[in-house]
């Protein structure tokens, strides 16, 4: 929410504090990180609030804001309200970790705000991995993992059908492949182990596919249809 405050002040061209920005990013990549984290990111957040509050007491829609924040701290936000924030929408397609923070804020994730895939046939699976011998095999703990496509339970599912022909060097589930600083975050302890497979075989949505091809500069193979 302060990150949507931030940017309807700066379309306004009211004047903020270069830090604000700088805090809002730092206090992002706390919450990422977890554990103690949380705690000192709680401490930028609060600093940060009071700053933009400072600099919105010109905006018609205060009141709106104060609402919307005073909400967010108690946990008491509906579903509608989160997502019809000004810039949410956007703010969710560019940093897919927001979506998997809404069960535990009591939001559920609906269709429209999810990407939705199916798994390919085995067969056409195999085919793509037919001149690979060493796999690390990657699912998705957002949207795949709701509709049942590319979770844990499927990722050792294929695991288990293809370990006979195939040697899977590291099978697990990633936070969000979509979202880059996550993705990127995920993929720092597998660094060595991707660099001696020959191929990822991704059970995401084809903008995972893209983002983790594009991180790690290897052959991605997409285990899934994207459909929506």
């Amino acid at each position: 929410m302060l990150k949507c405050l931030c940017k309807t002040l700066h379309d306004t061209s009211l004047d903020l504090p270069a830090s604000v920005r700088t805090d809002l990013e730092v206090a992002r990549l706390m919450i990422e990180a977890g554990g103690g984290r949380i705690r000192d990111a709680e401490v930028l957040l609060d600093w940060v609030e009071g700053k933009l509050r400072e600099k919105a007491v010109f905006l018609d829609n205060l009141s709106y804001w104060e609402g919307l924040l005073r909400k967010a701290k108690k946990g008491e936000l509906t579903k509608r309200e989160f997502v019809e924030a000004p810039f949410m929408k956007g703010l969710l397609e560019e940093h897919g970790f927001l979506g998997h923070c809404l069960p535990d804020m009591g939001i559920e994730m609906d269709e429209q705000s999810m990407t939705w895939t199916e798994q390919k046939p085995l067969e056409e699976i195999r085919t793509m991995l037919s001149l690979c011998q060493k796999l690390v095999v990657l699912g998705c703990g957002l949207c795949a993992t709701i509709t049942k496509t590319g979770g844990e339970e499927q990722v050792e599912e294929l695991v288990r059908k293809l370990k006979s022909e195939k040697v899977v060097l590291r099978s697990t589930v990633m936070e969000s492949p979509c979202d880059m600083a996550v993705a990127k975050r995920d993929l720092r302890n597998l660094r060595r182990i991707i660099a001696e497979a020959d191929v990822i075989l991704a059970l995401c949505c084809g903008k995972g596919v893209q983002t983790l091809g594009d991180l790690t500069g290897k052959t991605v193979v997409p285990a899934l249809n994207t459909l929506t």
